[in-house]
């Protein structure tokens, strides 16, 4: 259920608040030099813990007034010369075993909703003729998708497809992206997903369908190549 959405927003912000009481009871006069995780922030500063202290702030996320904007670089941006950025922790890389297949599949490491790019990638899809592995919950309907190939995903997923898209408005943990790169799985993702910059990651504008198209386009492109070279008769 959409409204269950609300309710867990409410309790992690209920928490968020606990935790900043627990911290704040341990506080003493000599702590003069804070660091203080975003999501307790608000709560320390109400409640008035942070008053004659200096203190530095870990962003993990946009303030939840801006939650419609960007992440990762894009904060650090906002933030200014006071940021500096901290390197993902890549994870171990996973072995392909993806070769000389039929059609272009791809994984969309999100659930259908329109904040993670699902219509931009539904409308980027329409008419192609492509295999879309979905790892997330079809929150919008199973008719959503259409005519799109639907395929079901498997445990060890990231071997058996030929790319990760997610063009989504707002992301914070992109550990699929992240899962693509080290393992040398190309990826077309946004800037709000944070990993803009790394090893064969392609990024789109948010909201853009025709990009995202064309960057799918040239991954099928370089695809067929691939293929057309893997059944090439020897010389």
């Amino acid at each position: 259920m959409r409204s269950e959405g609300a309710r867990r927003q409410r309790e992690l912000l209920d928490w968020d608040q606990r935790m900043a009481r627990a911290f704040a009871e341990r506080l003493k006069a000599e702590h003069s030099l804070l660091i203080v995780a975003q999501s307790i922030l608000p709560h320390l500063w109400r409640e008035g813990h942070l008053g004659g202290r200096s203190f530095d702030v870990m962003m993990s996320r946009f303030p939840l007034a801006e939650l419609h904007c960007r992440l990762h670089r894009e904060i650090a941006a906002r933030a200014g010369a006071k940021a500096q950025l901290v390197d993902w922790s890549l994870p171990p890389a996973v072995e392909r075993r993806r070769q000389n297949k039929p059609r272009l599949r791809i994984a969309f490491p999100g659930s259908t909703l329109c904040r993670k790019g699902a219509y931009e990638l539904r409308q980027a899809l329409c008419g192609r003729d492509v295999e879309l592995l979905l790892l997330g919950g079809g929150l919008e309907g199973a008719d959503f998708w259409g005519d799109v190939n639907l395929v079901l995903p498997v445990p060890d997923w990231l071997s058996e497809v030929d790319a990760v898209v997610l063009p989504a408005f707002v992301e914070h943990r992109p550990r699929s992206l992240l899962r693509a790169v080290t393992s040398g799985v190309p990826v077309i993702a946004t800037a709000a997903c944070g990993v803009e910059g790394l090893p064969g990651v392609t990024t789109v504008p948010a909201g853009d369908a025709a990009a995202l198209r064309a960057a799918l386009e040239h991954l099928d492109e370089g695809s067929i190549g691939i293929r057309q070279e893997l059944t090439a008769p020897a010389a």
